[in-house]
């Protein structure tokens, strides 16, 4: 039992390590993995039982996970299908484009490589933000973008109403890792679907 709990308190401990070091080098962090195994681990060993609190105290992920709980409820309710009030979609360069706008102002955005997934790139990006009307035209404001400057784009519906075409746009076109945030000017959807209210 004790070799058990070695075994999953240092598996736990190179997780929390990771996720330090991940921290201090901005990237994305590991889900706290590392502290669920410490905690396990400390659960095999008699002796430090009653310390199995510690593991999650010690793993950085565990607090952002707790921390990001509270956005992703209010992200959920945002987004609800209920307050959907147009959803678009579209095609450019062999990237696809789904846009939903949700009442009063959210919107989701996820543009997608249209290639087979062993290709090597970005395959996929998801940004959220605010969208407001201005006459014909619809600003989007990205959230997940700098905010002193922040990515946003303006759609604007034809005079048949048949499509939103975009007239303004911060795209900046893929160079290697580096995925759009938004299609290009001139860039065309098609409503896919679109509420009463």
């Amino acid at each position: 039992m004790n070799a058990i709990g070695l075994l999953l308190c240092a598996g736990g401990g190179f997780f929390i390590l990771a996720n330090l070091a991940c921290l201090v080098y901005r990237r994305s962090l590991i889900p706290p993995l590392g502290g669920i195994l410490f905690v396990a681990g400390l659960l095999f060993l008699p002796e430090w039982r009653h310390l199995w609190w510690i593991g999650l105290i010690i793993d950085v992920g565990f607090w952002m996970m707790l921390f990001a709980i509270p956005d992703l409820i209010s992200q959920y309710r945002r987004s609800s299908s209920s307050r959907l009030h147009l959803a678009l979609c579209g095609t450019f360069d062999g990237i696809e484009v789904c846009l939903k706008l949700f009442r009063p102002d959210y919107y989701e955005i996820r543009l997608s490589r249209l290639t087979p997934p062993t290709e090597p790139g970005w395959q996929s990006r998801g940004s959220l933000g605010t969208w407001s009307c201005r006459g014909q035209s619809t600003e989007l404001i990205s959230h997940t973008d700098k905010p002193e400057s922040p990515a946003r784009a303006v759609l604007t519906l034809s005079p048949d109403h048949d499509h939103y075409e975009v007239t303004e746009s911060t795209f900046i076109a893929p160079a290697g890792f580096t995925a759009p945030e938004y299609p290009p000017v001139h860039f065309r959807f098609k409503a896919t679907t679109k509420s009463s209210g």
